[in-house]
């Protein structure tokens, strides 16, 4: 767990089958033979690996990664633009998951396989079963046709529009009191927010706070949102999962307005095992 998330309690619901726990639904068992399930399991500890890999250098802390300057300057300018129209994806364990709240969706045929067999693992009680599984945890995928562009700042913009948050009094915390990003991240940076710029305080924080944007409610992930939305966005690349776990992962900033729900489809353990066979190693492609 993130050091900035708080996971909020998930919903208890009884569906009554017998021998079921509460809360817990499950896919109905798979018809893959055992040879297929251990490929499958194979296929995705290799991805998991490679995915680690491609995100952390040899030795980095998980929660201590910043970028260079030498990084920064190298970001693209472009915009990432997706076509209104396009048929994008979100895995959920909820089968009516989707708010005005930022919602992630993929769009890409590699990306669907990705959280296909993803999403149903993580979400999975028990974190020793990785993959190749006669059954999961109940997962839907959620089909969505974009209803306009779907339009995402570039890498760049990305990363300027949170170093500005550090000296931007924008943050509003629970209590109501409206803070900077330079007091909101001191607790968990005192030295940096004292010797470092606006700039600089943004590059050190900016990976850090990626590997959080899960946690829509936390107050600063509120506050970039509206920055970008502000901007005339409506969609923001992923920038903790892109270029590692996935190619193109999208935030749709407002989900009700810009996607329209056209298809639910609850996930089998067949669909989770084959998306672990057919899914492609991360080779950490750059998306802008």
């Amino acid at each position: 767990m993130s050091k900035w998330e708080n996971s909020p309690p998930e919903e208890l619901v009884h569906y009554g089958i017998k021998g079921m726990k509460w809360g817990v639904r499950k896919t109905d068992p798979t018809t893959f033979t055992k040879d297929q399930r251990k490929q499958a399991k194979k296929r995705f500890n290799e991805f998991t690996r490679a995915s680690i890999d491609s995100k952390f250098k040899t030795g980095e802390d998980l929660f201590s990664r910043k970028m260079t300057r030498e990084e920064y300057d190298k970001l693209s300018t472009k915009d990432f633009v997706v076509r209104k129209g396009t048929t994008v994806r979100r895995v959920a364990q909820n089968k009516d998951s989707t708010s005005n709240d930022p919602t992630f969706v993929s769009f890409t045929k590699n990306d669907k396989n990705t959280y296909r067999a993803v999403m149903p693992v993580t979400n999975g009680k028990n974190p020793f079963k990785v993959g190749g599984n006669k059954t999961y945890k109940q997962h839907y995928e959620i089909t969505f046709k974009a209803m306009e562009t779907l339009k995402s700042p570039s890498e760049k913009e990305r990363v300027d529009a949170f170093s500005a948050l550090m000296d931007t009094k924008s943050i509003t915390l629970k209590n109501g009191k409206t803070v900077t990003g330079r007091q909101y991240v001191k607790r968990l940076y005192p030295k940096e927010v004292k010797t470092l710029d606006t700039q600089q305080l943004g590059l050190r924080v900016y990976k850090d706070f990626t590997h959080s944007q899960g946690d829509v409610t936390a107050p600063i992930n509120s506050a970039y949102f509206k920055s970008i939305s502000a901007k005339g966005y409506n969609a923001l690349i992923d920038d903790n999962d892109r270029g590692h776990m996935s190619e193109a992962p999208l935030i749709i900033l407002n989900p009700n307005g810009s996607l329209k729900r056209m298809n639910v489809h609850p996930l089998s353990a067949d669909d989770i095992n084959q998306a672990m066979l057919d899914i492609e190693m991360p080779e950490g492609k750059e998306y802008s």
